[in-house]
């Protein structure tokens, strides 16, 4: 008799166990795309904000490059209009250069904010390769920046899942 109460605890704790089973669900897969936020696919005027520290002489021919650069490939894309004040545009992209700092790599940075609420909407950070030679620094700067327009193009024009597919 001992015995069955020594094997009480156990077989209550897998009979609650056995209960909760059917409680539990399948966790979503992950393949579905959290919604964007609806500014960012809808601006179709936007404030660039020069927030970078200046970019040394290894990387870029002047101090504003990234803003100068930024705001060019923006412009050339020909999606927004850009303004002359955050109070006229629908977005402001903030973009920022940081250089390394003790081992790390240089980042360009853009953050995206709703200009009436100052939240942030969106961050696309891209690496600047290490480079041994200024000609190659200035080179990975560059596709930095070309990376970063495309993000934004990939950001504000989502894919298809069809069209995403690798192709064979």
């Amino acid at each position: 008799m001992l015995k069955i109460f020594a094997f009480a605890p156990v077989g209550l704790a897998l009979a609650a166990a056995l209960t909760c089973v059917p409680l539990l669900k399948a966790q979503p897969s992950g393949d579905a795309a959290a919604p964007r936020p609806a500014q960012i696919l809808t601006a179709r005027t936007i404030f660039v904000s020069n927030a970078s520290e200046e970019c040394p002489v290894f990387y870029c021919a002047s101090p504003d490059q990234p803003y100068n650069q930024f705001y060019a490939g923006l412009r050339s894309w020909g999606r927004y209009e850009l303004m002359a004040s955050p109070a006229e545009a629908d977005l402001i992209f903030e973009i920022r250069f940081t250089p390394g700092r003790s081992g790390e790599l240089p980042q360009v940075r853009l953050v995206i904010l709703d200009p009436k609420t100052r939240v942030v909407l969106w961050r696309l950070d891209e690496t600047v390769s290490a480079a041994a030679r200024q000609a190659s620094g200035r080179k990975n700067f560059q596709k930095a920046m070309s990376a970063l327009v495309a993000d934004i193009e990939k950001l504000v024009i989502p894919q298809s899942p069809a069209s995403s597919a690798p192709t064979k």
